[in-house]
């Protein structure tokens, strides 16, 4: 492995430690403590921000009340984002939980999945996943720990990867980390965009400025698909290297 190589490899696998598991628990906890914070904020902020200024001068006397209310557009933001927040926590926590009830592909893995034909192992499994490696990827991951996991990873890293009788082999590590650490440093990047965006419609909403609410709303859209397609594309990633270092 080259220099550059291993700059490479470090700066994925220092991201990696930040990020991965528990990536979930992280990410569901920061929306649910941003959505609290704006909308806390924006709630303080309305009653705090009220001041008066006096001005005399001979015959005139000026009085100027400067009242502001509640943000409606960081409220808005983060009820949104605490609404995600819980729809992610139910999806990630409690319905696993409450599902309970044992699957086709469960029992197959409890009789002995070598006791089956590879197209029951495949009917099977794609009704679990919702999509089809091979049977010999599928019978791979269930010699390793934690395999239902690793059948998650695999539906994102499949791409990357490629293996053997024994374990998962990324195909081009250099790529791969190319592509990893390139796809966070957009995630950031165009995440503090879109909340730049996002302060341009609050400025707009208060100037009464319907093309910038537009303009505004429009590239804080597409700025947010970028940074979460960005993320996608760093958590494919991430999860290669956690196949491949299962072995």
């Amino acid at each position: 492995m080259g220099f550059w190589e291993k700059i490479l490899d470090s700066i994925a696998k220092k991201f990696d430690s930040i990020l991965n598991k528990p990536f979930e628990n992280k990410f569901t906890w920061s929306l649910f403590a941003l959505g609290s914070t704006l909308i806390s904020g924006s709630a303080i902020y309305g009653f705090t921000a009220k001041a008066k200024a006096q001005v005399k001068y001979e015959d005139y006397n000026v009085v100027i009340d400067f009242v502001s209310g509640p943000e409606i557009i960081p409220t808005i933001i983060g009820a949104i984002l605490v609404g995600f927040s819980i729809a992610i926590f139910w999806k990630t926590k409690i319905s696993k939980v409450q599902s309970e009830k044992k699957t086709e592909f469960d029992k197959m893995v409890e009789a002995g999945i070598d006791n089956f034909e590879d197209f029951q192992i495949e009917k099977a499994f794609k009704m679990e996943f919702n999509y089809l490696p091979s049977v010999k990827a599928i019978k791979l991951i269930l010699k390793m720990n934690d395999s239902l996991a690793k059948f998650l990873d695999y539906k994102k890293a499949i791409s990357h990867l490629t293996f053997t009788e024994e374990a998962f082999i990324i195909k081009s590590p250099t790529k791969l980390n190319l592509v990893g650490v390139s796809a966070i440093v957009m995630y950031f990047i165009f995440a503090f965009i879109a909340l730049g965006s996002m302060q341009l419609i609050i400025w707009s909403v208060k100037s009464d400025s319907t093309q910038g609410i537009l303009l505004f709303s429009f590239l804080a859209c597409c700025f947010t698909t970028i940074s979460v397609v960005s993320l996608n594309s760093y958590s494919e990633t991430a999860a290669a290297r956690r196949l491949a270092n299962s072995a």
